[in-house]
């Protein structure tokens, strides 16, 4: 026996070996049945489509592949970690720590509203990889994986052309833009991403020994999808790791000497190259050419490569890293570092504008868990490397013909290491400029999974039966919780829906009881009691109101929201101390906040009028006069404060800086955000 298959997977002690077979398919089972859900979960019948059947489905399926996994190998299986174990462990672990050391902790565990991120996330994903990496070395499971991935990335296909033809797609209705179709993931990068499965699946199909016939046909076909979907979603990130991916197979099968792999290589890139120009309604020149063209000339050589508004997530990463270096603001609370750190114009152009990803991986984990977070993530890659190569270099030797050539198409049969290290690069290279996102993301722990199977040394029994117990309780306890907070936030953005659309404050009310950690229902909550008591002067609905909004800041102090609403009532109930107070501390968060500012603005135009005390309406005045972050909003309503205590000049003076910020916003822009709100 040689050394590469002593070391494979599945000839340790523990279970029985049928048993364990058993219990690794229902893994690469659930496993695909989760990318599944990360990509094509939805339910229109909810706020956000995506994101509730999201949360609700994927961490139970997460914790039920670790129960199968646990109870198929019993105690005296479990294995003695390695070195990617154990760096993966840290990293989940840190996450925990940034997540308790967050300004905004419930964020940080959760991720920000409609987006799937948070600590949790980052822990199922270290824990898709810990039992992937053993579950996915075997064919079976493997194939299970195979097949349900090759179906949702060919059901987001077609359902993409459904609407790219100008058909009535099941999927997502509602306008999209022209040319770029979202499929079922609701987000033409998401499709994108999920496109780059092609890679994987391709690359499997084509690798000797690593799917029997069938799923071999089954990932051509998924891999044609995933080149279609590529080609539909007009993302330039997912372009990138399509080049990444393939000049990645190119030189590893050139090197193999694997000439009908290349075949099949160049007929795939010469097949997306066509079809990206016959989709582009100019050839060449078309829509995705002239979309990259345009966006040079507009922002110049270098930041044409990259949106502008990337570069500004990026400095605000960077101003966030520098004040938290050790554990950031927390694993989901990007958006956190981008409300105190957002450039003037970019907030001032966009008043409720709350980016909740830096659209770039590395600054992700930056702002989210500090250089720690960062290191670590590193280090796991490092270790997955190093794993990998070891294990490349063994199969080599075991399977190399005694001439140390390898014939065409006469690889390895161990682990299908260049199909999962190319699908690697390629989706890291697309997240490292495109938002992180959960149809990425998740089938890359799992390729990561197939890259560096590990040996099958068993721990210590007295340790592993002790450690195995633990863990089992542990899980079946995370389990159930997700199981129960999935069905409550599923149920809450249910009925948050209907508050929004008929402006129901009882399923307002609902939402915010039944999902009681999400900050965005207590806001819209509380924002519904305060218009109903002033269209009926009822105050017990303002006191609900208002309390419903100090929930809101005791989840996330910075959000600028519920003081702009708390300032508001206070200006209205004629208390311009208590509005300042909230204005102030909103402005510590959020010093560019244009509506805060306005507030703060108008506040003292009421003063000048004399709707409020003039010894507060000298403060006010001055206050954000001597303001040293003052955006447009803040200098137009100093104008009108000043003019209405006729003081021209400086009325004139302050309204022509407002215009020299932001010429294009007229009288009615201004007061249409103070009325809007944040």
């Amino acid at each position: 026996m040689t050394a590469a298959r002593a070391a494979r997977p599945g000839r340790g002690t523990g279970a029985p070996r049928t048993v364990r077979r058993r219990a690794d398919l229902v893994v690469g089972v659930l496993l695909g049945l989760a990318v599944f859900i990360a990509a094509a979960a939805y339910d229109p019948g909810v706020a956000a489509p995506h994101w509730a059947p999201r949360v609700a489905l994927l961490y139970p399926i997460v914790g039920l592949a670790l129960l199968a996994w646990l109870v198929g190998r019993g105690p005296s299986g479990l294995p003695r970690p390695d070195a990617v174990d154990l760096v993966a462990g840290a990293f989940c672990l840190w996450q925990v720590v940034a997540a308790l050391a967050s300004p905004v902790v419930g964020i940080a565990w959760f991720g920000a509203y409609n987006r799937v991120g948070g600590a949790v996330w980052w822990i199922a994903m270290g824990a898709v990889l810990v039992v992937g990496r053993r579950a996915l070395a075997f064919r079976a499971a493997r194939a299970a994986f195979v097949w349900l991935s090759a179906v949702t990335v060919g059901l987001a296909t077609v359902v993409a052309l459904v609407q790219a033809a100008g058909g009535e797609a099941w999927w997502e209705r509602g306008p999209f833009s022209v040319g770029r179709m979202p499929g079922t993931t609701g987000n033409p990068v998401s499709l994108g991403g999920l496109g780059l499965l092609a890679v994987l699946l391709g690359a499997l199909a084509l690798t000797p020994g690593a799917l029997g016939r069938a799923t071999r046909w089954a990932a051509m076909a998924g891999s044609a999808a995933g080149l279609t979907a590529v080609v539909l979603s007009v993302s330039r990130a997912a372009y990138l790791g399509l080049v990444v991916g393939g000049l990645t197979l190119a030189v590893v099968w050139a090197v193999q000497r694997r000439r009908r792999a290349l075949a099949w290589l160049a007929a795939a890139a010469a097949a997306t190259a066509l079809a990206t120009v016959l989709y582009s309604s100019g050839g060449l020149g078309g829509f995705l050419f002239e979309r990259m063209e345009n966006q040079a000339q507009r922002e110049g050589v270098v930041a044409g490569q990259v949106d502008a508004e990337r570069v500004a997530y990026w400095r605000a990463t960077l101003d966030g890293v520098r004040e938290r270096p050790l554990t950031g603001y927390g694993p989901g609370a990007y958006v956190v570092a981008f409300r105190r750190f957002v450039p003037a114009d970019v907030a001032q152009e966009d008043p409720l504008l709350a980016v909740t990803d830096p659209h770039g991986i590395a600054f992700l984990f930056a702002a989210g868990s500090g250089i720690v977070g960062l290191a670590l993530a590193c280090f796991l890659l490092a270790a997955v490397a190093v794993t990998s190569t070891g294990r490349a270099r063994a199969e080599r030797l075991a399977d190399a013909p005694s001439d140390g050539r390898a014939p065409d198409g006469c690889v390895g049969r161990g682990p299908p290491l260049t199909a999962a290290g190319a699908y690697c690069l390629a989706a890291l290279a697309f997240s490292l400029v495109s938002p992180t996102e959960p149809a990425v993301a998740l089938p890359l722990f799992a390729a990561v999974a197939l890259l560096c199977p590990p040996g099958d040394a068993a721990a210590p029994r007295g340790a592993a039966t002790a450690a195995w117990a633990v863990v089992l309780v542990t899980v079946l306890a995370a389990t159930g919780a997700a199981v129960y907070l999935g069905a409550q936030v599923w149920r809450a953005d249910a009925a948050y829906r209907v508050a929004v659309d008929e402006r129901d404050l009882l399923a307002a009310g609902a939402a915010a009881e039944r999902a009681a950690f999400v900050p965005r229902f207590w806001v819209v909550y509380g924002k519904q009691a305060l218009q109903a008591s002033v269209e009926t002067g009822d105050m017990a609905t303002r006191a609900i109101g208002r309390s419903a909004l100090g929930r809101a800041l005791e989840l996330d102090e910075t959000d600028p929201a519920p003081r702009v609403d708390l300032a508001k009532l206070a200006l209205s109930e004629g208390d311009a101390a208590a509005a300042l107070a909230q204005i102030k501390v909103g402005l510590e968060h959020n010093p560019h906040h244009p509506v805060l500012q306005a507030v703060w603005g108008y506040g003292a135009v009421m003063a000048a009028r004399g709707e409020l005390d003039e010894t507060h309406g000298g403060a006010l005045r001055a206050g954000l006069e001597a303001y040293p972050d003052k955006v447009a909003d803040a200098w137009y309503w100093l104008g009108m404060a000043a003019a209405a205590a006729g003081d021209e000049e400086a009325a004139a003076a302050a309204a022509a800086e407002a215009r020299r910020l932001a010429p294009a916003l007229t009288a009615e822009d201004y007061e249409g955000r103070l009325r809007g709100g944040a």
